[in-house]
């Protein structure tokens, strides 16, 4: 019977121990990773966007400022994360995903006090649904750049989001003291 050689044997079995290593994407990033890039650029994306519209469409000079902060905070993380792609030679999205698409598509039917509250409403889901994804990425601490960039930018979505809801507040108590505005209910 024939018996492999002990050299080639050993070759064999380095290739077979190996073989996670030789799976591994070139770009160096898990699958887990590669997500979360993803989904952190659409995230960037969406509150770019939503920015822009409501910096145009507001009622408020308050809500017009939480929205130029937040559309210009998210382009400079956008840049970072960009940044951390290039670096693994991963490629990010360059456009919003159909859902996001169709929440912008919404928002711009609004007018007023009405796009006031939905704009703020938004802000506050997109907000902790980012939070989530970015406290997850900071608990599995894979790659030391990405665990970097989700850590500071979770500081930074957290005051997003206690901006938006101090907002939603006193937005709230205007439109409290006004019935004219209170009567204008967005239809969902």
């Amino acid at each position: 019977m024939w018996r492999p050689a002990a050299p080639a044997m050993a070759l064999v079995l380095t290739l077979v121990c190996a073989m996670p290593a030789f799976a591994q994407p070139a770009d160096g990033l898990d699958r887990r990773e590669r997500n979360f890039l993803n989904e952190a650029a659409i995230l960037n994306l969406t509150e770019m966007h939503a920015g822009k519209l409501a910096e145009d469409l507001a009622e408020t000079g308050q809500v017009r400022a939480i929205a130029r902060r937040l559309a210009d905070s998210h382009a400079t993380a956008h840049e970072r994360l960009r940044a951390i792609a290039l670096k693994h030679g991963a490629t990010l999205p360059d456009g919003l995903d159909a859902p996001t698409r169709e929440q912008i598509g919404e928002m711009q039917t609004f007018t007023g006090p009405a796009f006031d509250r939905y704009f703020l409403s938004f802000q506050e889901e997109t907000h902790l649904r980012a939070l989530k994804l970015f406290d997850a990425q900071v608990a599995y601490q894979g790659d030391e750049g990405l665990h970097h960039y989700a850590e500071t930018t979770l500081d930074q979505l957290n005051d997003h989001l206690r901006m938006v809801e101090e907002a939603t507040a006193a937005v709230a108590r205007t439109q409290d003291q006004d019935p004219r505005q209170s009567a204008e209910q967005p239809s969902r």
